[in-house]
């Protein structure tokens, strides 16, 4: 298993996508919402790649070093970049922390999204969105929601807040526990993306044995 290849592994076997391009240098790779992956490592050879290639208007990139996220961010007059780590799970069985067993966690209702968004960035029709495809989880101590994830339309562990009543009670280690768990089953490889400098994140992924990718995945927008 390559981690730092995994995201376009996964999006391209399970989560709808296209190869756009393969070829010594690496691939190309398109989800459905626009989002364009790609493991080129030269900036020079992606752009070159890329020049050739019919995106998405509003196409958006996630790549695999600093030199292929400065090149596409010149060449397509982007704003911006959110450099990441790439973890990834890649043990046959899910993690066991304490609290996983009977904990209260069930697909996220609609009705719920206006408690969650101000604890994810007052992103209330991106929750939306992500609850009616049904990747959005909460947990619920006494059915009062305690705390949300979900998985993000390329594939990617994410969208994880525990609202702050009930934080610093291994919520979010229950949380991705059960996520893993729920990837596994469906035969699918879990990874997600912590911004860089994210301690408390990256702890976390630390404690849930999770493996941290040889190349970064760094999100031009």
């Amino acid at each position: 298993m390559n981690c730092s290849t995994i995201d376009i592994d996964q999006m391209l076997r399970r989560r709808g996508g296209k190869l756009l391009y393969e070829g010594p240098e690496g691939r190309v790779a398109q989800c459905p919402d626009g989002l364009i992956l790609s493991d080129i490592t030269s900036g020079k050879a992606l752009c070159g790649c890329l020049s050739f290639l019919l995106l998405p208007e509003d196409a958006h990139f996630c790549v695999k070093s600093k030199d292929a996220a400065d090149a596409v961010q010149e060449h397509f007059h982007l704003r911006g970049q959110t450099p990441c780590a790439q973890w990834v799970y890649t043990k046959k069985d899910a993690p066991v922390v304490p609290g996983l067993e009977g904990a209260d966690i069930r697909p996220l209702p609609e009705e719920d999204v206006p408690t969650a968004a101000p604890h994810y960035h007052d992103s209330a029709d991106y929750l939306r969105e992500r609850s009616q495809a049904g990747e959005l989880w909460g947990i619920y101590e006494e059915g009062k929601l305690a705390g949300f994830m979900g998985l993000h339309e390329e594939g990617s562990m994410g969208i994880l807040a525990i609202l702050p009543e009930f934080r610093r009670r291994g919520l979010a280690s229950v949380l991705e526990s059960w996520v893993i768990g729920q990837q596994l089953k469906q035969g699918q490889v879990p990874y997600g993306h912590v911004i860089e400098g994210n301690d408390a994140s990256t702890a976390l992924q630390e404690s849930l044995g999770l493996t941290k990718a040889e190349l970064p995945a760094i999100w031009v927008f």
